[in-house]
């Protein structure tokens, strides 16, 4: 379609109840990550706009990348946390196109 753009979209982890962990505060557990899944997308942060498919891809497979990085690289476990947190993330992440009717808001 002409003038189609395409956002990368993640999962609104603030919608979350704070007593969703599966280990240390803030770190991915599943019950979490079926309950982001289960959001409407309308209400998933937008991160960034892009022109094509392709391009937006490309930027979510960066940051997997990023995360992946974190974990392969010795860190603290604290920073192991925060990489495998950033790999979650961004794989539970989409590239959307800008005139998809799930991103708008249901009345």
């Amino acid at each position: 379609m002409a003038g189609q753009g395409w956002y990368l979209v993640g999962p609104p982890e603030h919608r979350l109840p704070k007593d969703v962990y599966g280990g240390p505060e803030g770190s991915w557990s599943e019950k979490r990550i079926e309950l982001l899944k289960q959001l409407p997308l309308s209400e998933w942060a937008t991160y960034q706009a892009f022109d094509t498919a392709k391009a937006c891809e490309a930027e979510r497979e960066s940051r997997i990348a990023k995360g992946l990085q974190m974990m392969a690289t010795p860190h603290d476990p604290r920073t192991d946390t925060i990489g495998r947190d950033t790999l979650t993330y961004w794989s539970l992440a989409m590239c959307i196109a800008s005139d998809d009717a799930r991103l708008t808001p249901k009345k």
